[in-house]
């Protein structure tokens, strides 16, 4: 193996530590919109937004539970399913990942050069290692180990082309105002009733991790700032896997 080979493997070496040891870094786009036209109160059920994640599914249950850590921060109260009747609001969570794609990146990295070993021949000449002492063998080792390596010269950068397979993870969150539903409901029926949003926060993340069972907490740590908020335009979030907040939300303190 040659150098620039030993070089290349001591910088991807380096990367991968480097990575182990922060986590993985997320980057998060959020949006958000509020109804301040509307004054409601802080009790809720929980309900999917997504046909494909169904409320009696484990994966829906880890949800809605992480969900409702987020939301109790803001004063939200969530009240168990036979409760519905009672709800100011019904929050529609969903979230899904997109097909794998491939991104296409470019490092840099700095290229250097050893020098020629200028240093001295030892032994006597007409001597081998096979004549000598064991005395005289364990003195060559040391001063092989304590020499000073030879000098390395930048000559310049290299770049080193790789490739991800990445996926893009959404999550959806929307609050309706329950009661006005379910009178439009009775009125007119299910398929026509329409739905009052009063908040809704969405998030988005492109990367490696494609578990959404691994993915939803962050995006619901990345989101819980901006509930019952509205925001502009999007708003770039980055937040390591190690968060506290994340933690929280995975958690039950």
């Amino acid at each position: 193996m040659n150098s620039s080979q030993l070089g290349r493997l001591a910088w991807l070496g380096s990367a991968v530590l480097s990575l182990s040891a922060c986590g993985t870094l997320y980057r998060l786009d959020v949006t958000a919109h509020n109804d301040a036209s509307v004054e409601i109160g802080n009790t809720y059920v929980i309900a999917s937004g997504d046909p494909d994640l169904s409320v009696r599914s484990p994966e829906f249950a880890v949800y809605a539970d992480q969900l409702e850590r987020a939301l109790a921060s803001s004063g939200y109260h969530r009240l168990p399913e036979e409760q519905l009747t009672s709800a100011d609001m019904a929050i529609y969570l969903s979230a899904d990942v997109d097909a794998p794609t491939k991104k296409y990146y470019q490092a840099n990295r700095q290229v250097y050069e050893t020098g020629p070993d200028d240093s001295p021949v030892r032994g006597s000449r007409g001597s081998s290692a096979n004549s000598s002492s064991p005395i005289q063998q364990q003195a060559a080792r040391i001063i092989a180990a304590t020499e000073t390596p030879p000098e390395q010269e930048l000559i310049g950068n290299e770049e080193l082309p790789f490739e991800r397979t990445v996926y893009t993870k959404r999550l959806s969150i929307v609050a309706v105002d329950l009661q006005a539903y379910l009178k439009e409901i009775a009125a007119v029926g299910r398929a026509d009733a329409s739905r009052r949003e009063i908040w809704s926060v969405d998030v988005k993340t492109t990367g490696s991790p494609n578990d959404l069972q691994e993915v939803v907490p962050v995006m619901i740590a990345a989101a819980q700032p901006f509930i019952g908020t509205s925001t502009e335009d999007d708003m770039l979030i980055k937040m390591s896997e190690t968060d506290k907040r994340i933690q929280a939300i995975k958690f039950d303190q």
